[in-house]
This record gives structure tokens, sequence and C-alpha cells, in this order.
């Protein structure tokens, strides 16, 4: 019997339409005044944490979901000048919405200190906004003249709030430049951002800049709230002033962390930043900050062996001692020998192009890398009488080319006491100085060290004390009895031979 063929014929489903996967954004707002207002609003998926940029009045496409947007509305005063409302929204889209902000419902940020105002001024005031999508902040800041700033309440606990309050004196009484800066943050935006402080409540820090080491003089010194988790970022106050000064702030009790960036030139070109460690300001204490310390030199980086490689990057070469950043530029001539045979040299600079150094190990013995690092910029004109011109370092070390590890050998630095503000001593007298070494972690134990001082620029050397101190070493240098400078080398040798030796010319200088 035969079987019967089938024919299957596919029927088309009906299309249903699927609920749509994007709605439509758009922002507006009118300024204090009711006019319609231009500005570009940042706003984060609360979910992703994923942030994008919208300019008001323009639509955007955007996934379902719950967005918060932050928004920074100009107005004009009726001073003449513009001021600043920020506002924040928490929305739920599941539809097409437009998000306005009414600058008109702002609040006027006011803070008050009980100083004399014949004498003391509110220069200016920072406020910033802020959420915390999955984990991520996005902030928006604004700043302005006192009584230029307004910021619309809302209450939601997505959204944070921070201010800062800068006061300076009158410009007829400043004397050692001097600021007051007060800080706050909440969760939520306040309804009523009004805040008053007594100068008893607050903590002083002294921040002297000295001069010698920095390629420039002109120096920006930056004093902020240091970032916290839950809380929105601010700038913080600032200033430019020649070196060197001493910079006094009374501050808000809590973490503060200061900074310093040298400018050079008419068109401030930025050479180099220092930052300090953040630290923890109380009520009624005074703390102290210095920046440009003497004997800057090689801070950070140390050679390693790859397999049958050695690699170095020689950067850092020129550093602030007990403060982390850097300084564009140098230029080091980098010599890898074994023996008295050159394998490879290489001259580098931090000014573009390869800023690394490799050479292949071609058998298990020592080696010697050579570094002789000198101040350099394309830009700037390095200032006669610099302090910490050049530093040389001379590494010797055993290696076979197998394996991955650091080097044991490593960097020296100094932190110099007694200097006075141009980091020069008094002709005769001792400088201490407090050592310690950049190694790597587990490094054979340290056999000896030793330091020379040289006052003519290393043509001859004096050996001076070292002692253990710690798990540094204390340094007293006997300085001449001349105008002059002081360069410093140190050998430090461990118990298997490494051998490293470190040169800082013109560490600091004699009066």
């Amino acid at each position: 019997m035969a079987l019967a063929s089938a024919a299957v014929t596919a029927v088309p489903l009906l299309s249903v339409p699927a609920e749509a996967a994007t709605v439509t954004l758009k922002v507006t707002g009118v300024t204090r005044k009711g006019k319609k207002a231009s500005f570009t609003a940042s706003v984060q998926n609360t979910k992703t944490g994923s942030e994008f940029r919208l300019r008001s009045g323009v639509s955007k496409k955007v996934a379902k979901g719950t967005y918060t947007v932050l928004a920074e509305i100009p107005s004009l005063g009726a001073d003449g000048y513009t001021n600043s409302t920020l506002g924040a929204q928490v929305v739920s889209l599941s539809r097409s919405r437009t998000v306005a902000f009414d600058a008109r419902k702002g609040r006027a940020l006011t803070v008050g200190l009980d100083v004399d105002k014949a004498k003391y001024s509110q220069w200016g005031q920072r406020a910033a906004v802020c959420t915390f999508g999955a984990g991520n902040r996005m902030e928006l800041e604004a700043t302005n003249s006192a009584g230029g700033l307004f910021v619309i309440p809302n209450g939601s606990g997505k959204l944070a709030f921070s201010y800062l309050s800068e006061w300076h004196p009158q410009v007829s009484t400043v004397g050692a430049p001097e600021t007051y800066a007060l800080t706050g943050y909440s969760k939520g935006i306040p309804a009523k951002p009004s805040y008053s402080f007594r100068r008893a409540s607050l903590a002083k820090t002294t921040l002297y800049v000295r001069r010698g080491p920095a390629l420039s003089r002109d120096t920006d010194v930056r004093l902020a709230p240091a970032p916290a988790r839950g809380k929105c970022g601010l700038w913080g106050v600032t200033d430019r002033i020649s070196a060197p000064f001493t910079y006094t702030a009374h501050v808000t009790p809590g973490r503060w962390q200061s900074e310093t960036y040298s400018m050079y030139g008419p068109n401030s070109i930025g050479v180099g930043g220092w930052s300090s460690p953040v630290r923890s300001y109380a009520k009624g204490k005074s703390y102290a900050e210095v920046f440009n310390r003497a004997v800057w030199g090689p801070a950070r980086w140390l050679p390693k062996v790859s397999g049958r490689a050695l690699s170095y990057y020689p950067d850092d070469l020129f550093a602030d001692p007990g403060k982390s950043g850097s300084e564009c530029c140098a230029k080091a001539a980098v010599t890898f020998r074994k023996g008295s045979r050159t394998i490879k040299s290489k001259v580098i600079t931090q000014w573009g192009g390869t800023r690394d150094f490799s050479a292949k190990i071609p058998s298990a013995g020592w080696y010697t890398l050579s570094v002789d690092a000198r101040r350099y910029h394309p830009q700037v004109s390095t200032p006669a009488g610099i302090l910490s011109p050049r530093a040389t370092i001379s590494w010797k070390f055993y290696a076979k080319p197998a394996g991955s590890a650091r080097i044991p050998v490593a960097l020296t630095r100094y932190i110099a006491s007694g200097l006075d503000s141009a980091n020069q001593a008094a002709p005769g007298s001792t400088t201490g100085l407090s050592m310690w070494l950049n190694a790597v972690k587990g490094a054979p134990k340290v056999r000896t060290a030793t330091v020379q001082a040289s006052f003519d620029d290393g043509r001859t050397w004096r050996r001076v004390s070292v002692r253990k101190r710690g798990s540094g070493w204390a340094v007293s240098v006997p300085n001449a009895s001349a105008k002059g400078y002081v360069t410093l080398r140190s050998t430090i040798v461990d118990v298997k031979g490494n051998r490293s030796v470190q040169t800082i010319y013109r560490a600091y200088g004699i009066r």
C-alpha cells in the first residue's frame, strides 16, 4: 500500500507590534527670569551607570529605565553678571518625556563666617550635585561669585550635594596669602542651603612652597576636600603665586588634599604638578605641608627582567620627595653593559617618542645599567641656577635570561631639614637628611649604605656621616663655608653584591 504524501504549507504568523524598547528624552529649562534657557544636561542610567550629554531642546532616543538628569542653568542677574542654578531630577522613563528645569525654583546658596567684613570678603562659591548609578559617580559642579549660585531643592536619596565657600582678606590688607575654605555635604539637595561657620571651629593648614628645583616659580596652589565615597567632588580653592611663598588656609575639619602646579610663561605652560597625601584635619589644630623641597631625583621606576629581555622605563627622574606627581620633562642617556661590552645605548626623552628602554640579555652574568638624566623641556628655558639639574644612576646586578622579576637594585630618596625657602643652607652649617630607599619588595638585605658630598659639582668628594635610623638612615652633611651647591652621591650594596650608585647634582644650595 502506497503511503500518501502530504504537503506542508507554511502559514505566516500575524505580526504583533512589540512594545517599543526605546523612548524619547528631551530636556528643557527656563532662567530665573522665566526665559528659555540654553544649556547641556548630564544624564546617567541609574542601572548601568552609562552617561551621555544632552543639549536642551534636543530629543534623544534612549532605552526605557530610570535616569538621573543634572543641569546648570545660566541666568543674567540684575547686576549684569551671569548667575548659575544647579538642578537634578531622577526620572522613570516608560514613555517619551520632557524633563523641565525651572531656575526660578532655585534657592540661593549662602555661607556666613564670623570675620570682620571690612577686612575679609567672600570671593566665590562652588556647588556640586551628583548621583551614583551602578556605583559610578556622575557630578556637575558650578562656580560663581557670592550671591550668584542657586540650587533647586530635591530630597531624592539618589542625589547628593556639596558646596564650598572661599573667603580672602580684602586686597588692601593682604600680607601672606590667606584663605578660608568652608565646605559641607548633604544627601539630597537641601531646601535651605544656608550655612554659618565660626573661625574657632576650623582647622589651619600652612603650605610652604619653596623655590629652586621647579622649572618655573609661577605656581598654582590648590586645596580641595578629598574625594569620598557617596559625596560630590569639588575642585577646591586655587591661587597663582610666585614661589617662594607661604599660603595659610583655614578649613572645615575633615579630609583635604593640597596640590601645586608649576606654570611657565605668558601662555601658562603646565610643566609639573605635585600632590600631598590626603590629610585629616581636626577642629582647632594646625598642620603644615612643604612643596618643592630640595633633592629632587629619581623616584619610582626600577629595571626588570622578562625572559631574555631587560626593560626599564626612565620616567619620574626628578621628583619632589614625599609628594606624588611628576614634572615634564627629562632627557636620559641609558646604557646597558656586560663588563666592558656595551649591549645597547639609547637617548630617551619624556617629550614624545618611545619612552622605554629594552635590551636582550645574552647570558647569565653581572650587568651594569647606567642612566644620565638632565632637565629638559622643548618649550621651556631651564632657569640658571636650578637645583637638581642632573641626576645619574649606575646599577650593577646579576641577571640571567629566564623568568620574570624586578632587579634587586634601589633608588635613594632624601628629605633635607634646616633649609630656607630657597632650599639653601647657611655657610658652615650642618644639614641633616632623612634617607630611604625605593627598592624591590623582598630585596636582599643592605650590607652597606654610604653617602658622599661634593661642593664643586662632582670633581672632588667627601664622605659624610650615615647612621641607621628605623627603616632608613640619618645623613649629616657639614656644609662648606662658601656660597655654592651641594651634590650628593649614595652607594647602596646588598649582601649579594648588587650595587646602586646614585648622584644628584646641586641637590641644595649654600647661601
